[in-house]
């Protein structure tokens, strides 16, 4: 399993001789009667399509919020246009965007498209060959004409610049600049202004336009690479590349299991969701990924970590998933405490090295709340030595701390001549007070003449040789059998990964053989299940007992053991999830509403002070789970570490890193299907 996550929308598609029919021969059997020029699509009225009338009676959400207040279920109804454009709301670039507007511009294109689609349906009567005899494919094919020579989209000239060999980018200020613009990865940049886009938003427009013509049409996804899904039926279904404005391309999935040359594992296949139509709340957690990315761009680290958890409610329930979750929130940590800036001070060379540490505890500690407490209170401290630079008190600065007093400092020529002197205190702690020769190299060939930049360097070689030194030391522990036993925390169940509960914990004081532990950490899980399960099985039937006394105690009937189960009709919510009522829903399953208005009030008034109580009694549980886990000796002899981490077989003598030593952001992965192209 990959460490960092496959980021969407980064990869060009190229065009494909054997798949791809051009553009232009699809003019040559449908130009003439196309109408030509965008500006006509912008002139017609917003009609209403199929689609929308079906779905009208729905209230579409109007704001992000909005949108993941909304259960799963109804998730489904939620048009595709409204679910990108709304995870665009509070980016860079998405201040313009006019939902009503923009949605409008989408039905009137949808109106265009079905109109020259059935103009010249006589086509594909008189030469269905030409289409593969399939409706299908014309529909798409038409739809594709549409979009690239009357709309005129295309991918974002600039962002195909940033990327090399089309598929991947060439430097993390490309990766910082290609997620920089929201116009660039969501929707509203194809329906506005120049109509650039990328592989994350250009299938989003294909679909929103197919669906509302009716076509059973969703998103699929291979490597880091969305693409459009067309139904046929029968267990058959048409793959459309969205990105390429210069041919028509329908990729097979084999194809799509090969993007440049790199392999897709059953094992990715599987535990990503590639190569199979997506559900809506699996598009809402995509293009979350893909808002956090964004967010990451605008160095908004701490909203980039909690969309990710946000976004894991969407994904697959998989291990892979999971993991990736949990490496990433790990990745917003490192970029936070890397873009902290730290005015040089007194203080400078103290805040520097707590940075370094953190890092090595980001990369190392299993225990990521702990970590993340770790964090805030860094950052906390952090403002309050910033404070002394730029806060007023009594009406005056407040005067900077002073440079530091002592003599030494270090003094550099550089190439252009310039005399730099930078004071002893700023420098990291160097063995023997040394500036090593690789560094000295690095700021030569850099060619950095300021002091900022020279002691920005200093510090991230810095971080770069402590954390060698600790994987070095890691290593030879490993080697030589002492420290603590080392397991891929991929291997034990993922509640364990942040925290080991106290029971667990001594069950496993005087166990040393991985194995044996992994085996002893499933088996925990298992029993904590099982225990979870009766107490639940407990909860209910306190519960009907509760509600079976008050209604026998009314005269009222008491519903069969299975429970009052009201059904709701096709495409209504649940008498559930819709029901208002003053009585714990608990007992719901027990007292039909019916039942509930015979009920008297000190009636309802025992069953909630029911569910008090239970809460009361749950909150102390936890408090004694809490207290007595504070009071266990840790008295393990392993220590849960990420999978990359350990040697790669017996005789290893390296250590992988998670990511790079250098304290930047995660390189995504930016494949698309393996032709020749641009995604």
């Amino acid at each position: 399993m990959k460490s960092v996550p496959k980021t969407q929308g980064l990869s060009r598609n190229p065009s494909s001789a054997k798949l791809s029919v051009c553009i232009a021969c699809v003019l040559l059997l449908i130009g003439a009667n196309i109408a030509s020029g965008a500006d006509k699509l912008s002139d017609q009225p917003a009609a209403k399509s199929e689609v929308t009338n079906k779905v009208e009676n729905f209230k579409q959400p109007t704001t992000f919020a909005e949108l993941l207040a909304l259960p799963p279920a109804q998730l489904e109804k939620v048009d595709i246009a409204v679910l990108n454009l709304l995870c665009a709301e509070g980016l860079h670039g998405s201040d313009d965007i006019d939902l009503k507007l923009l949605l409008g511009r989408l039905e009137a294109l949808a109106e265009h498209v079905a109109q020259e689609t059935k103009r010249n349906q006589h086509l594909f009567d008189e030469h269905p060959a030409k289409f593969k005899n399939s409706v299908p494919y014309f529909r798409m094919a038409m739809l594709a004409t549409v979009l690239v020579q009357d709309l005129r989209i295309q991918y974002n000239p600039e962002r195909e610049k940033q990327l090399e060999n089309g598929h991947k980018l060439k430097s993390p200020e490309d990766e910082d600049k290609f997620f920089s613009d929201s116009k660039d990865v969501f929707l509203h940049g194809l329906l506005d202004g120049k109509h650039y886009g990328t592989c994350a938003s250009m299938p989003f427009l294909y679909v929103a336009v197919a669906r509302r013509l009716g076509y059973p049409v969703t998103l699929a996804t291979t490597a880091s690479h969305f693409y459009v899904r067309y139904e046929e039926g029968n267990g058959k279904h048409l793959n459309v590349e969205a990105t390429e404005h210069r041919a028509f391309i329908t990729p097979s999935d084999d194809e799509y299991k090969n993007p440049w040359d790199l392999k897709v594992s059953a094992e990715e296949i599987s535990g990503l969701g590639h190569l199979r139509p997506l559900s809506n709340k699996e598009i809402l957690g995509h293009s979350l990924l893909t808002r956090a990315t964004v967010l990451r761009s605008m160095k908004q680290h701490d909203k980039q970590a909690e969309l990710w958890a946000t976004a894991k409610k969407y994904l697959p329930d998989t291990p892979m998933w999971g993991g990736i979750a949990h490496d990433m929130r790990r990745h917003a940590l490192w970029d936070e405490v890397s873009s902290l800036h730290i005015p040089r001070g007194a203080g400078y060379a103290y805040f520097q090295d707590r940075k370094v540490r953190l890092h090595f505890l980001i990369l190392r500690s299993a225990d990521t709340a702990a970590v993340e407490k770790t964090v805030k209170d860094f950052v906390k401290e952090l403002a309050e030595y910033v404070k002394g630079f730029v806060e007023p008190r009594d009406n005056e600065l407040i005067e900077q701390p002073r440079e530091p007093q002592q003599q030494l400092v270090l003094r550099y020529t550089a190439p252009s001549g310039k005399q730099v002197k930078i004071p002893a205190d700023f420098l990291p702690p160097f063995e023997r007070g040394a500036i090593p020769a690789p560094l000295g190299a690095r700021v030569a060939e850099k060619k950095l003449e300021d002091e900022d930049s020279i002691l920005t360097e200093f510090w991230k070689f810095y971080d770069e040789m402590n954390l060698t030194k600790q994987q070095a030391r890691h290593q030879r522990m490993v080697q030589r059998g002492t420290g603590p036993v080392l397991i891929a925390r991929e291997r034990v169940p993922q509640e364990c990964w942040d925290s080991i509960p106290p029971q667990l914990q001594l069950r496993l004081g005087g166990v040393h053989d991985e194995d044996e532990i992994v085996k002893e950490m499933w088996a925990f899980q298992r029993e904590h299940a099982m225990r979870q399960e009766a107490e639940q099985r407990q909860e209910r039937e306190t519960a009907r007992e509760q509600a079976m006394r008050a209604l026998r105690q009314n005269g009222i009937s008491p519903p069969p053991r299975r429970g009052y189960q009201p059904q709701p009709l096709p495409g209504e919510v649940s008498a559930f999830n819709k029901r208002e009522s003053k009585l714990p829903e608990m007992f719901w399953e027990w007292v039909s509403p019916e039942a509930e208005r015979r009920l008297s009030a000190g009636d309802v008034w025992m069953l909630q002070q029911h569910v008090k109580n239970l809460q009361v009694s749950k909150a102390g549980k936890e408090m004694r789970e809490q207290m007595r886990e504070a009071e266990t000796p840790k008295l393990m002899h392993f220590e849960l570490v990420p999978s990359s981490l350990l040697p790669r077989d017996a005789g290893a003598q390296e250590i992988t890193p998670t990511r790079p030593l250098t304290p930047q952001p995660p390189q995504p992965i930016t494949p698309s299907p393996n032709q020749k192209g641009k995604p």
